[in-house]
């Protein structure tokens, strides 16, 4: 007969040891763990306990393979042409970059806000108001005499960059077999050659800290758009400004719709009219919407001093550096500019651009016929809800994902379509990418109304695309980068555990140096050193990476050592966890002095700002921001009548956009440079454009889904489509004498800029008057001295006239004097 197998808490009392070494083999492994997840907490500490950068406004780093030539070719070119600018070169240790640190003094700064025409505010004795900065009338200025107050940080970067950009190359400049034409920009072209990798400006932390306080976490408080202004530019302020007032607009149309719902959702009869009235209202909306906007925009950009801002002709803007052509003199500037004639760019247009745009959209029609057809397959199934739902989930999907395969064939197409200055290439890329999403984004939509004629399956498709989009918007714009960035700090964390670096220390020379010695000394003492004494400094240079091998051979030995006193600590911590298990269970008694004991982590080796940064996502513009909100506005406008609600949740998602796209800039990416606009620019005329797309489908959509039918029964089709366009146009001009009767400009605007230019015309002419009246008491006074000097008998005795000597009659003396006043008088 078979023993009874033992119960558990027999095998307990039986092997009392054996539940002891599992717990401290698991604790080891337990010790494992924490030791690849203490990486993770480097990578934290690290993030948020970086060294700052100081004086430095401009970084610009160059790859890692970058020979020392490079560096001293472009360095001595900085120093010689450049002599305002002020170089540091640095190398990072952990990422292996090389970087320049650009900044320039306070004289420097105020002759480049000039080159820039910077509007600066002036006094308020003289006028004040915003004017373009002149360095010959710089006491004019408000806080000229101090450099903390008179710019902001983005305004300084700005000066660096210009001072950056207008380094010129001469006859003869190349490098590494990059040729350059006399008078072209040096550092665009090297940038599209990639021998530089990026330029970027630094964060200043305090006015990020302060952003982050009062624009990130503040979630119900207005933004604070003039912060948001000094510190990322006008661009960028212009696009949160934008942002923030469609995002009021959105809810009156919310509170409107859910008015009609509640006073009109009874019958059919009045759910046709809630869809005239819906309909007539959100075109009526989109078009004050819109006017009221370029309005504010009038107001932000006279406020930020933008408003009327000369634009310079393309014939005289400096060329793209992508842009390339057939050299020929330039009969503007007289010097060699490459040439591309307009026939082959219409050519490229007409017969690969435009093909190329046929087959993306072919790839769509042919996407969403299949979609149909797998919603069909499903919807004979009976499935249930989320099953139902799945395809167009798949089909908002679909819709995301072909937008970001076709934005990168229409980079790749607008490039090859070399167009010569930035505005031109930024106006056709915008084209290309608003006709693509639209068709993107509403083909299924026009199908399902228009031929389908269908609009429950309408409203139950425009629910699905709108919020499947607006979540995945949300998870790509603002999660994936976050975590993106975690990771590539998460690498460089890892990366540490390898290097030795000093805690006090926070950058790592070429390793040709010395340590402590400055690159930039280096650099130039080498590109001084003749060739008689460059054996000497070879040498020199090998006993220095010998000594610095010595150095890091025991900092290795030290650290290693730092790290068997960190995994014992480990393991008396394993130990004690272990014991505590023990006790609980009683099996052992409890030991005090072990439990007193703590682990004493080493402290994690930390980076510079400029070289977290640098690893950083760059931002690559309003683009992509102002694409995603103008697909929202066409759900919101289009087919309103189908699905009402559409406002609301534009926004609900956009009161959350607002404070990601915040939290994308403050946290996920690089400074962007500031930029100086006047308004929106072409997103301007696109929502125009959508606007007068509205009031079409609107009424189409009115006719398709039955409602005039029903309203109107004893009219045909052809009389119903004879209102129709009646009612289109009626509403068309409406709209138009709306849009021309409300002025882009307040009228209090153009006042303030009357009585600013006014006051300072008055100032100006009484201080002219007032050194007109100085200079001619100057003169007065001058020619009084000179009277009573050359008047005076006693200092400058004059010998007696001919005619007195000769004993003239005193009446002819005084002939001769009254004559000689009155030539004088003469």
């Amino acid at each position: 007969m078979a023993d009874p197998e033992p119960t558990k808490s027999e095998e307990v009392k039986k092997d009392p040891l054996d539940a002891l070494d599992d717990l401290i083999r698991e604790g080891k492994l337990l010790g494992k763990k924490f030791k690849e997840t203490s990486k993770f907490v480097w990578s934290t500490k690290i993030w948020s306990h970086t060294i700052p950068t100081s004086d430095c406004d401009v970084l610009m780093i160059f790859p890692s393979t970058t020979q020392t030539p490079t560096l001293i070719w472009l360095l001595s070119l900085i120093k010689t042409r450049r002599p305002e600018l002020t170089v540091n070169v640095r190398h990072h240790d952990y990422t292996g970059f090389y970087g320049f640190y650009l900044t320039s003094n306070y004289d420097g700064l105020l002759h480049g806000a000039e080159k820039i025409q910077l509007r600066k505010q002036m006094k308020a004795e003289l006028g004040g108001g915003l004017k373009e900065f002149s360095y010959e009338n710089a006491e004019m200025f408000l806080n000229v005499e101090d450099e903390s107050l008179f710019f902001a940080s983005q305004e300084r970067q700005a000066i660096v960059l210009n001072m950056a950009e207008n380094l010129r190359a001469e006859e003869g400049d190349e490098l590494n077999r990059v040729k350059f034409i006399a008078g072209q920009a040096i550092i665009p072209k090297l940038l599209s050659k990639g021998v530089i990798s990026k330029v970027l400006p630094l964060h200043s932390n305090d006015d990020l800290n302060d952003l982050k306080q009062t624009w990130v976490r503040d979630f119900f408080t207005a933004q604070p758009l003039d912060k948001v202004q000094e510190y990322f530019g006008v661009k960028i302020a212009m696009y949160f400004a934008w942002l923030g007032h469609y995002t009021l607009a959105l809810i009156l149309p919310s509170v409107f719709a859910f008015f009609l719902w509640l006073v009109f959702d009874y019958d059919q009869r009045s759910q046709d009219i809630k869809a005239v009235v819906f309909a007539v209202f959100n075109v009526l909306w989109s078009t004050f919407y819109l006017e009221s906007w370029k309005r504010r925009s009038a107001e932000l950009a006279y406020r930020w001093g933008t408003l009327d801002t000369n634009e310079s002709s393309g014939l005289i803007e400096e060329p793209r550096a992508l842009f390339v052509g057939e050299l020929r003199t330039s009969v503007i500037t007289g010097q060699l500019e490459p040439f591309y004639p307009s026939w082959k760019r219409n050519l490229f247009i007409c017969f690969v651009t435009l093909p190329a745009i046929l087959l993306c959209l072919f790839i769509v029609f042919a996407t969403m016929i299949m979609c149909f057809e797998v919603q069909e397959w499903v919807n004979s199934s009976e499935p249930g809800l989320v099953l139902a739902f799945m395809p167009k989930i798949l089909l908002a999907v679909i819709v995301t994902v072909l937008g970001e395969v076709y934005q990168r064939i229409a980079f790749i197409l607008n490039n090859l379509e070399n167009y010569r200055v930035q505005k031109s290439y930024e106006k056709h890329l915008i084209l290309k990418m608003v006709l693509f999403h639209f068709f993107n984004s509403f083909l299924a939509l026009f199908y399902i109304g228009f031929y389908l004629r269908d609009m429950s399956r309408l409203q139950e498709y425009m629910a699905a695309l709108l919020i499947t989009r607006q979540v995945i918007g949300n998870v790509k714009e603002t999660m994936l980068p976050y975590f993106m960035d975690k990771f590539k700090v998460y690498k460089m964390a890892k990366h540490c555990h390898k290097q030795t670096r000093s805690t006090d220390n926070d950058m790592t020379y070429l390793t040709s140096m010395p340590r402590g010695k400055n690159i930039t000394d280096f650099l130039e003492n080498e590109q001084l050193t003749s060739a008689h004494n460059a054996k000497k400094s070879v040498m020199d240079i090998k006993a220095n990476v010998t000594e610095l091998k010595e150095g890091v051979k025991h900092r290795v030995q030290t650290l290693r050592a730092d790290f068997s006193e960190m995994i014992t600590d480990a393991g008396n911590v394993i130990k004690q966890i272990a014991q505590e298990v023990e006790e609980s269970e009683g099996d052992t008694e409890p030991s005090g002095a072990t439990s007193e004991k703590r682990t004493v982590f080493t402290a994690p080796p930390q980076l510079t700002q400029a070289e977290v940064e640098c690893c950083m996502s760059k931002y690559e513009d309003t683009f992509d921001d102002y694409l995603e909100m103008f697909i929202q506005f066409g759900y919101v406008t289009l087919f309103s009548t189908a699905f009402p609600i559409a406002a609301l949740c534009a926004l609900a998602n956009n009161l959350m956009e607002i404070r990601t796209d915040a939290f994308k800039l403050c946290t996920n990416c690089q400074r962007p440079f500031g930029q100086r606009v006047e308004n929106i620019g072409r997103w301007q005329d696109c929502m125009d454009v959508m606007g007068l797309v509205g009031v079409i489908v609107n009424c189409a959509t009115l006719a398709s889904s039955g409602v005039l039918h029903r309203l109107l029964p004893s009219l045909s089709a052809t009389e119903i489509l004879l209102v129709l366009v009646v009612i289109e146009h009626i509403v068309i001009v409406v709209k138009n004498l709306i849009a021309n009767a409300i002025p882009d400009v307040p009228h209090w605007v153009a006042t303030e800029m009357a009585k600013v230019e006014y006051s300072r015309r008055r100032a100006l002419m009484k201080i002219e008057m007032a050194a007109a009246k100085e200079e001619r008491e100057a003169r007065r006074r001058s020619e009084s001295e000179n009277d009573s000097e050359s008047s005076s008998p006693l200092d400058n005795p004059e010998p007696l006239s001919p005619i007195i000597e000769q004993g003239c009659p005193p009446q002819a003396c005084d002939n001769d004097s009254t004559t000689d006043e009155n030539v004088t008088e003469l």
